[in-house]
């Protein structure tokens, strides 16, 4: 063999390389390999809202999931049924690429949405996710930050009129499980954040990953055309 055909196939090879290493089939980012997510959590947080889609994110790899709460201290959830210590308060938690911020009911949402710090935090990791994801009415909390504007959104049925009369240069979209636009990703209450979660492995991972997921948690309502795709 000659060597400038040698030479060749030696920059084809790389070429090659380069491709798979970078631009993977799953539907990855170009060049990211690892996820960082992070799930909100605070007192009186809906326990499937946030448990839901920490669940989908748990169980594929390159997922490195976390909670953060508004400041480390024992959490209980809305209906008093259980306790957690969160991993990180949010003062020192890592800027994830993918964020939650699941729903409570109004003696939980309030605090919350009145703490000009943690508004000020949303407003901050915002700008650099990848994805910014809420469940419920934690739509609450990105309409306060004023990152629903603008924006298609969905959120519990029951709290559609209120988060558009909050929010309203957004557009309020029902009977939707969740709905995907640009970087936002809203859902509907509840189970639904389990349709988001899954959705958002399915354009990072690939759909076979997210039903590979589904599967595994017998999670068998997962309909991934039940969302609203704007852009």
């Amino acid at each position: 063999m000659n060597k400038r055909k040698y030479r060749l196939q030696m920059v084809l090879a790389a070429g090659l390389l380069f491709a798979a290493t970078f631009f993977p089939a799953t539907g990855q980012s170009p060049g990211k390999t690892t996820y960082k997510v992070a799930v909100f959590i605070y007192q009186g947080v809906e326990l499937l809202d946030f448990a839901g889609p920490l669940e989908v994110f748990s169980n594929t790899t390159d997922f490195e999931v976390f909670t953060v709460a508004p400041r480390i201290e024992t959490i209980v959830a809305m209906n008093k049924n259980i306790q957690f210590i969160p991993n990180y308060s949010i003062e020192n938690c890592p800027q994830p690429d993918i964020i939650v911020f699941p729903g409570a009911n109004m003696e939980g949402l309030m605090p919350v949405y009145e703490n000009l710090k943690v508004i000020d935090w949303i407003k901050s990791i915002h700008t650099k996710t990848i994805y910014t994801m809420s469940v419920c009415t934690g739509a609450a909390f990105l309409s306060r930050a004023g990152i629903l504007d603008n924006h298609s959104v969905t959120t519990h049925w029951s709290a559609i009129e209120e988060l558009q009369s909050i929010t309203q240069n957004a557009k309020v979209i029902e009977n939707k499980r969740f709905v995907s636009d640009g970087k936002l990703l809203t859902t509907a209450g509840v189970s639904a954040g389990l349709d988001g979660a899954l959705y958002l492995i399915s354009i990072i991972k690939g759909k076979e990953e997210a039903v590979r997921i589904a599967r595994d948690i017998e999670y068998d309502k997962w309909n991934p055309d039940a969302g609203l795709i704007v852009r």
